[in-house]
């Protein structure tokens, strides 16, 4: 790398790179927190960087929006002024870079954003107030407030079984962590905040990773601070009943610049810590599905398919799927996950080894570029995935 990309945003791109904007002058990290203006790519098939354009502001702590057209938002940041930058920018993959004036709004750091099945996305945090923004129309829009407050260090994610359903989970005000959650239904005709399952340990700075079973787990976390009271507790969300459940613990403490992924083979991956010894190696954590029996396989599909198309998926187990899943890679850094987005396809089994399922009607249910293929039988077992590459 020739720049440093410390606290950058990023999102993928419809063919598979990483976009990463922005990372700290790391020389005056310790005084000023100045972002830098750096835009870079990393391509994941020839393991390359690449140098792009510079955007029209400095960014630190800067969040990415993948857009259903494969276009990016990107917002906030603290610019070289060491001030939260209000300015909006739009990245179009071979056309470059441009302001969008009409979406200057001024956020917090690493604002939680998730793309909706409209084409808007929706800013749900740290703050407690709810907006959606119109890439289109070019229009802010409140939606509400959510109940407990600020929650700095808290998560969100896009509930998986649902759409357009928002959770916000955990986090922190003035430095007390709360184990509340919330869920909004963005597309209910007056959207409004409501609790949903309370945790069994308040924390912020953890992970939350949506698993192909439809459950979603929670992984480290502190009671105070960047990295005081580790919550080695994982814990375990059911979105149908609405509760927590906790697993068996971590062996060390991950908080503040911690990571967790889903693996292609089902398992999980936890991370990380830039303090203690826990920044230099990680755990795998292996989800009790793994152990309730023989896993369903997948032995053909297609590369690629374009949305509202059908295609067949070849497995020897297809009268005993349940659920046909694609999950979008993470990209995830201080506890945002905005790439992260569970979606089920329609399916019918259309022989003994063959089920016919259907893409995605357009790329704001699912943006273009690569998802993880999983098939998930009728005891909650997956597959190990399939990487699929959804186009226009």
């Amino acid at each position: 790398m020739s720049t440093d990309i410390f606290c950058s945003g990023h999102s993928f791109l419809p063919d598979g790179s990483l976009y990463v904007t922005g990372g700290n002058d790391f020389a005056c990290f310790l005084e000023f927190e100045q972002g830098l203006d750096v835009t870079n790519t990393f391509n994941p098939f020839t393991n390359t960087w690449t140098k792009l354009e510079a955007m029209s502001t400095a960014r630190w702590y800067p969040t990415n929006v993948a857009l259903g057209d494969g276009r990016v938002i990107i917002l906030s940041g603290n610019d070289r002024n060491c001030e939260i930058t209000p300015m909006m920018e739009m990245y179009s993959p071979g056309a470059g870079l441009k302001i969008v004036p009409e979406g200057a709004r001024s956020l917090p750091m690493y604002p939680r954003t998730h793309l909706l099945t409209n084409g808007t996305f929706a800013y749900v945090g740290p703050g407690p107030d709810t907006y959606t923004f119109d890439p289109e129309a070019k229009t802010w829009d409140f939606v509400d407030n959510s109940h407990y407050g600020w929650r700095d260090g808290g998560m969100s994610i896009l509930v998986p079984g649902t759409q357009d359903e928002i959770m916000i989970i955990g986090g922190d005000e003035d430095g007390a962590v709360t184990d509340t959650c919330e869920r909004i239904n963005i597309s209910d005709p007056a959207p409004r905040w409501r609790p949903a399952g309370t945790l069994n340990f308040g924390r912020s700075h953890a992970n939350v990773v949506i698993l192909p079973d439809r459950n979603v787990l929670l992984v480290g976390g502190g009671d105070h601070g960047l990295y005081c009271g580790p919550i080695n507790v994982p814990e375990l969300y059911n979105p149908d009943t609405d509760s927590w459940t906790t697993l068996p613990p971590q062996n060390q403490g991950r908080m503040y610049h911690s990571t967790a992924v889903l693996l292609p083979d089902g398992r999980v991956l936890s991370a990380g810590q830039d303090s203690g010894e826990s920044n230099s190696w990680g755990e795998v954590y292996e989800p009790a599905y793994l152990f309730r029996g023989p896993r369903p396989t997948i032995e053909g599909f297609p590369d690629e398919v374009a949305y509202g198309r059908e295609f067949i998926v070849e497995t020897p187990e297809a009268s005993d799927v349940e659920f046909v899943v694609l999950i979008r890679p993470s990209a995830v850094t201080h506890s945002v996950n905005n790439e992260q987005r569970y979606v089920e396809l329609e399916f019918a089994l259309t022989g003994p080894s063959e089920i016919t399922t259907n893409a995605p009607p357009n790329g704001n249910f699912a943006p273009p570029g690569y998802y993880m293929l999983f098939l998930v039988d009728h005891a909650g077992v997956p597959s190990e995935a399939q990487f699929i590459r959804l186009v226009d």
